[in-house]
């Protein structure tokens, strides 16, 4: 036969589980601002690359 629960214990569930979701969360948004501030430098040559070509291209200053 099972015990029961006691009001307590689930709200300490509930609690940890929260916390667990916040720090995936956290690492998440850490992974993708990394991403971005890597990414961002490279998409941002390509587009004066572009910039650049298009200027070449059509004689303007």
């Amino acid at each position: 036969m099972e015990e029961p629960k006691s009001a307590g214990s689930d709200q300490c569930e509930r609690g940890a589980t929260a916390t667990e979701y916040a720090i995936l969360c956290g690492s998440i948004a850490m992974v993708i601002i990394a991403g971005l501030a890597l990414f961002g430098a490279a998409l941002g040559d390509y587009y004066n690359h572009l910039v650049d070509l298009l200027r070449s291209g059509l004689h303007l200053p």
